[in-house]
């Protein structure tokens, strides 16, 4: 867990993907992300996230929610 946070506090962008952000520990890496890095939660069904900031939610499967999200990154 401990490299996995250091990574998450490194990231530019954090995806997750197909999750409810329900299972812990796992889930409480969304805390570590950079308040300058994006995040971005791609799931079909409705997520509800204790988080403190934004997040940017794609309700899609994972295979149409990457090709949603290659999108947009590559327009910015």
């Amino acid at each position: 867990m401990e490299e996995a946070v250091k990574l998450t506090s490194e990231a530019d962008i954090f995806v997750v993907i197909g999750s409810s952000l329900n299972v812990y520990p796992a889930a409480s890496l969304i805390n570590f992300v950079s308040s300058k890095a994006s995040l971005w939660l791609i799931d079909p069904n409705d997520v509800v996230s204790s988080a403190s900031r934004n997040i940017t939610i794609i309700k899609e499967g994972a295979s149409e929610g990457v090709k949603t999200l290659t999108e947009r990154l590559l327009s910015k």
